[in-house]
């Protein structure tokens, strides 16, 4: 039931945003903007969202915006930068970033969100 007034949010926001929908857990539905993609070689650059269910209790977010890199041969991302907002799809008050950047390579096992990232960017 929950789950409706995000996709309703998705419905109303996709044309202005151009956030396509890549994959959700039980905390969060991410998205990546498909349109924007940097290629060099092996590594493609893109922006992704993560729309939370719940506002974050510690820092207080409800949404995070990252700037992510993906190195399709060695199926790996990481987080180039992030902001961390109070309210979904990057819109309210920035927060406190409590990381530094880059962050380390990861890798995604398959049927995991970040595996569902990488297809979308990678093997488009």
């Amino acid at each position: 039931m929950r789950l409706l007034p995000l996709m309703l949010l998705v419905v109303c926001c996709y044309a202005r945003a151009e956030w396509v929908p890549t994959g959700e857990t039980e905390t969060l539905i991410r998205f990546i903007d498909l349109d924007n993609v940097v290629e060099s070689g092996q590594f493609r650059r893109v922006w992704t969202l993560s729309n939370y269910f719940e506002v974050d209790e510690e820092f207080g977010f409800h949404s995070i915006r990252a700037y992510s890199e993906f190195d399709c041969k060695e199926a790996r991302s990481r987080v180039l930068q992030e902001e961390f907002w109070s309210k979904h799809w990057a819109t309210g008050a920035i927060m406190r970033n409590p990381f530094t950047y880059p962050r380390n390579w990861q890798f995604h096992a398959p049927g995991t969100i970040g595996h569902d990232g990488f297809k979308r960017v990678c093997l488009k």
